[in-house]
């Protein structure tokens, strides 16, 4: 029974698969459909690993019964569950949203089923900040209904957490690519981030994975995992399983662009330094992130009337000016 601990988000999804794939398994049990489940032999999709299912509980009542079910199920192999913070609601679409209450009492009461504990953990905050979603949920504004696309997901999370500040705005006919990266600049909290680990008694043992190394250098660290399991990888498919890693990586890397240089560009821009930024392909939440944080950490913000794109920080930093906007508290 291994128990991976992580906030959403971020490769829980192909952390488990890996532990199957590498253990050899051909099979795992599914809790959810309590079943036996055929093993993709690779699970990456469009944007991320979900062509596995993993065993994966979104409420109290979810936790409860996959770890009945996975405790009372005998195997020869090992049993998963990828678990992150509770929310109030399910398929909330957003990493930002506030921990349930009960969290930490539910990691208390179940841990003890677990023989193994994997703690996934040390993402930027930035590395949520983006346009295109890791995967597709449900719509905040209206649950029953999935968002299709990734502009769907955009409007029902700017509707659901800044309708009426949205509503205000377009009423003066603020409607261009810089009117809105200059009312998302003001909205959104890219820093505030709810974690698992605060969470989790760190004093339990358990195996630390910092989310950079999963992202970067995983196919280093894994021998040190599976030392930690008592587990053999499996020779034959480690080959297989390092090149659909190389692939898997390459979802993070533009995300790991901006949270490496961030500070960087900042700086470059502030101080007129010059640095191109078409290497970074930098989205709209991304170009709102480095406005809002002119905005509110240095009391700057850009003149950015017919600003369609950020090319250079020079040419960013000419357009500075002293942040006209009252700024409600952080």
């Amino acid at each position: 029974m291994i128990l991976i601990l992580a906030d959403p988000c971020i490769g829980g999804t192909f952390l488990s698969w890996s532990l199957h794939y590498l253990s050899g398994h051909e099979n795992f049990f599914n809790a959810q459909n309590n079943q036996w489940t055929s093993l993709p032999c690779n699970p990456i999709q469009h944007i991320n690993a979900h062509g596995f299912k993993a065993n994966q509980p979104d409420c109290i009542d979810d936790v409860l019964s996959i770890t009945e079910k996975l405790s009372q199920t005998p195997t020869d192999k090992v049993h998963t569950m990828y678990f992150h913070n509770l929310r109030e609601q399910r398929n909330q679409s957003t990493c930002h949203d506030q921990v349930h209450a009960p969290t930490t009492d539910i990691i208390s009461h179940i841990q003890d089923k677990f023989q193994k504990i994997i703690l996934l953990d040390g993402v930027d905050p930035l590395y949520h900040v983006s346009y295109e979603p890791r995967y597709l949920t449900a719509k905040l504004c209206d649950p029953s209904v999935y968002n299709l696309n990734a502009d769907d997901q955009h409007e029902d999370f700017i509707n659901y957490f800044f309708g009426e500040s949205l509503h205000l705005w377009q009423s003066f006919n603020l409607n261009d690519v810089w009117d809105r990266r200059e009312f998302l600049a003001l909205n959104i909290r890219p820093t505030k981030i709810v974690k698992i680990k605060p969470n989790f008694d760190l004093t339990t043992q358990h195996f630390y994975l910092n989310t950079f190394d999963l992202h970067t250098t995983f196919d280093q660290t894994i021998q040190y995992l599976y030392k930690f399991l008592g587990i053999e990888i499996c020779a034959f498919r480690l080959p297989m399983w390092i090149k659909i890693y190389a692939d898997w990586k390459k979802f993070h890397y533009q995300r790991l662009m901006f949270c490496w240089y961030f500070d960087q560009i900042v700086n470059y821009i502030i101080n007129g330094y010059y640095m191109d930024l078409s290497r970074f392909n930098l989205d709209i939440m991304q170009e709102a992130c480095i406005q809002h944080h002119l905005i509110y950490q240095h009391d700057l913000n850009l003149k950015t009337f017919n600003l369609k794109k950020f090319y250079n920080t020079q040419q960013l930093h000419q357009l500075l000016e002293k942040n006209p906007h009252p700024l409600p508290q952080y």
